[in-house]
């Protein structure tokens, strides 16, 4: 009796899966061959002016309420976080920049910009929309960007090798071929907008003429303030200060990328054979032509076997994200020769730090 329950869950199983139970939204894709492989373009020294780049945390297009999808949202969750350190990583291995960081909001100011919205994720494909302003609005990227997973990054001990390293690689290279297409002069102006863009948001009155818009709706540095400015120097004293916060942020989505190892490789790699099985019903047919020519169980029993621990991976994952986002770590640093800790997570902690910031600039002139 028990042996009839486990098979006919077995084959319950087996059939929701076939019919397409472990899906995302939209038809699974078969597998691909693969591409070939997309060298990252690297430099030994960073193009001068190096200019800083910041990623903040992607957008998902995704937003599926069924069952699996809302198996899924832990993943969305992570995958917004955990691709913009990979993107993050690239640029810099690529030697073309100044630093490079991940923040949880947009860097208004940012000297590079660059967002990213989740088009489609699985184990199988990737699909991201990415878009990098510079501070003066110029777009220097505005475009989508897909791959299929290398299926040898699903191989036992292929854990270091990410499936979709080629689609980073392609954004990093279409990056750096609009940064060797900027002269020098434009790149300084890109340096003066966004320290200007900063001088706006602390003290309008005093910098708001510094930039004007263009008949294309671009901003240009009219003029500079006096170099020996006091005001001007401060601003960009306050502006180090905040990117050595970033630094101190970026600490933690390391932190976070490294929990997730643990965990999320294994997941894409369950999710990959779960796919990958689904594929194969879909070709063959009909369940039971796949049950003839396998002659047993076996088969059936490795994909409950892959489901169980994609599932437990899945719960892993949902636990790693609600401590990110609800409770994540503390942030100590020093501003001035004050300690300042920051609780709650990184999205309230960057705004409670620019806050601060605010504060102390308008205190010190008297607002």
């Amino acid at each position: 009796m028990n042996n009839r329950l486990t098979r006919n869950a077995l084959t319950l199983l087996t059939m929701i899966i076939a019919l397409g139970g472990c899906r995302m939204s939209g038809p699974v894709l078969a597998p691909t061959p693969e591409a070939m492989p997309v060298e990252l373009q690297q430099l030994a020294y960073p193009l001068q002016p190096g200019l800083n780049i910041s990623i903040s945390v992607f957008d998902n297009l995704q937003q599926d309420e069924t069952g699996m999808g809302r198996l899924y949202a832990p993943i969305r969750e992570v995958e917004a976080s955990y691709l913009p350190v990979i993107l993050r990583d690239t640029l810099f291995e690529s030697g073309a920049w100044g630093a490079v960081r991940v923040a949880p909001v947009t860097d208004t100011a940012a000297e590079l910009q660059i967002s990213g919205t989740i088009q489609r994720s699985t184990a199988l494909e990737l699909s991201l929309h990415i878009q990098a302003r510079d501070s003066l609005g110029n777009l220097w990227l505005d475009r989508d960007y897909q791959d299929v997973a290398d299926a040898s990054s699903y191989e036992p001990g292929s854990r270091e090798r990410y499936p979709f390293r080629n689609l980073f690689n392609r954004i990093a290279n279409d990056l750096l071929l609009v940064r060797q297409a900027t002269s020098k002069a434009q790149a300084n102006n890109v340096l003066r907008g966004s320290m200007l863009r900063y001088a706006i948001s602390l003290a309008p009155q005093a910098f708001s003429d510094y930039l004007v818009s263009n008949d294309a709706g671009l901003a240009e540095v009219a003029y500079l303030p006096a170099a020996n400015d006091p005001i001007y120097q401060r601003v960009r004293q306050i502006r180090e200060s905040e990117y050595l916060f970033t630094d101190v942020i970026n600490e933690q989505y390391d932190a976070f990328y490294q929990d997730l190892q643990k965990v999320y490789p294994f997941w894409q790699r369950y999710s990959y054979e779960l796919l990958a099985f689904n594929n194969r019903i879909a070709a063959d047919g009909s369940m039971s032509g796949r049950k003839a020519r396998s002659g047993s169980w076996d088969a059936t029993e490795d994909v409950y076997k892959t489901f169980r621990e994609y599932k437990l991976n899945v719960d892993e994952l949902r636990e790693l994200v609600s401590a990110f986002r609800s409770e994540s770590r503390d942030t100590v640093t020093e501003l001035e020769g004050n300690i300042i800790e920051l609780n709650g997570p990184l999205k309230k902690q960057y705004q409670q730090w620019r806050d601060i910031l605010r504060r102390m600039y308008a205190a010190e002139r008297g607002e």
